[in-house]
């Protein structure tokens, strides 16, 4: 019954990855969410009374899982952060985690820049200004849920016409 609009973080404004993200929005929930302390916040999750981009954001009090009681978006959890971390081998590896990623959320452009953006970066190339992230032939995600897949679908079934 809520939603997720992606609200981007002030300090993160000018990340490349960021470029051109506008509008992110889910219908999924804002997951509660402890990034490690070297994480890179990209986007806040404000949880919204409804599952559309246009409703209203949520306004009640919850526990947290430590029993703390907060306004639901005070503060509001990190759905999008990035790490840079030293391996063994003395290279750094570059991390995109998100807490959002339903197949309904991919609706949403400014969350599929996002995540196109991240492989530009991950993969240390330039991001560009506005990738083009529209949806190659039809996309009719379904609603996710216990048993709400769709049954007997083969992988041709995905072969563009």
């Amino acid at each position: 019954k809520e939603g997720t609009r992606g609200v981007i973080e002030l300090s993160a404004k000018n990340e490349a990855i960021l470029r051109g993200v506008e509008d992110v929005f889910g219908d999924t929930d804002v997951y509660e969410a402890a990034p490690p302390a070297d994480a890179k916040i990209l986007l806040r999750g404000q949880v919204t009374k409804g599952m559309t981009p246009d409703s209203a954001p949520a306004d009640y009090k919850k526990k947290t899982v430590a029993k703390v009681e907060q306004g639901v978006n005070d503060p509001m959890m990190p759905v999008a952060w990035t790490r840079e971390v030293k391996n063994d081998a003395g290279t750094v590896n570059k991390v995109l985690c998100t807490t959002m990623g339903s197949s309904t959320d991919l609706q949403s452009e400014g969350f599929r820049r996002l995540l196109v953006n991240g492989v530009f970066w991950g993969l240390g190339l330039d991001v560009p200004a506005k990738a083009n992230v529209d949806i190659v032939g039809e996309f009719k995600p379904t609603m996710y849920g216990f048993n709400g897949f769709t049954k007997n679908v083969k992988p041709e079934a995905h072969a563009l016409k």
